[in-house]
């Protein structure tokens, strides 16, 4: 494998790896008292724990002591040309779910 093609490769994994982070403030909801509230799934999250969303290949992860929330996906990758890359794997939870890539 050349040098270039190599450089490549490194570069493409470590944004793969990066991934993408976002943080949300406090949002909680009445019928869930100590989860936090993902309003977009209608979905509670207990308070210091996480849950995966394997159809977007997203983790979401409650924050006990103000029930903010975080959530970590995949994020962009740059690929290049010669590269293809897998889709989700909706059977794994994030971060095994994000796709990967094969280059010629």
């Amino acid at each position: 494998m050349s040098a270039i093609r190599t450089g490549i490769l490194v570069i493409a994994l470590a944004i793969v790896i990066s991934g993408q982070i976002l943080r949300h403030p406090p949002s909680t909801h009445p019928d869930y008292p100590g989860h936090c509230w993902i309003a977009d799934l209608k979905q509670a999250v207990r308070g210091g724990s996480e849950w995966s969303d394997r159809q977007n290949c997203v983790r979401y992860s409650c924050f006990a002591h103000d029930y903010s929330y975080e959530v970590d996906g995949c994020g962009k990758m740059a690929i290049p040309d010669t590269c293809k890359p897998t889709p989700i794997d909706t059977t794994k939870d994030y971060p095994d779910c994000c796709p990967k890539f094969t280059c010629n």
